[in-house]
């Protein structure tokens, strides 16, 4: 699954996500990899809209792409 974000103040990102033991973590960043300690994310299925962590600070929120 691959999703696009923005971040405040940084340019898009490009995420390729996975399902693991019922949270989606992040995988692999593709594109503009600043150096993130324990990144994470949490995703709404239903809304299709989530949010990334990095060491439980909330970095900002993103969306599936179409």
């Amino acid at each position: 699954m691959i999703v696009n974000f923005s971040l405040p103040n940084l340019a898009n990102w490009q995420v390729a996500i996975h399902q693991f033991n019922g949270d989606i973590i992040l995988k692999h960043l593709l594109h503009r990899l600043p150096t993130l300690s324990q990144p994470t994310l949490q995703f709404d299925p239903s809304t299709e809209l989530g949010t990334i962590f990095s060491q439980g600070e909330c970095l900002g929120e993103f969306a599936l792409a179409h």
